[in-house]
């Protein structure tokens, strides 16, 4: 074998620092309205909870289409619908704040229900 002179010598770079995914930045309304759920989940009732890591396969591609989560794309197709005063209803009943416009306040609906509420 022959031996490599220091110039040749590759010099290893530094493993890229991984991303923090204990927190992933927020889909936006406007790419959770253009990519919504075309039907309903054959597995999820309407309205139904949001059970983390239990997505179907047009929940996730949804989802991926949203640059979102699938909780995310769930709650969407649960809260996007509802009136300011019933989502306000919704965050007066867990104790967060409802100050703040309609996209502002359902962006905090679909965070809490997506998330969970701190």
């Amino acid at each position: 074998l022959r031996r490599a002179y220091p110039w040749e010598e590759v010099a290893e770079a530094p493993a890229p620092a991984a991303p923090d995914s204990s927190f992933t930045r927020p889909a936006t309304i406007d790419s959770l309205r253009n990519n919504p759920l075309p039907l309903e989940s054959r597995h999820r009732p309407p309205g139904s909870a949001i059970v983390h890591g239990d997505y179907d396969l047009l929940e996730v591609l949804c989802a991926k289409a949203a640059n979102a989560t699938p909780a995310e794309v769930v709650a969407w197709k649960i809260y996007g619908s509802l009136r300011l005063q019933d989502l306000k209803d919704l965050l007066e009943a867990n104790g967060q704040s409802k100050v703040g416009n309609e996209a502002f306040v359902l962006r905090k609906v679909i965070d809490g229900a997506a998330r969970g509420a701190p």
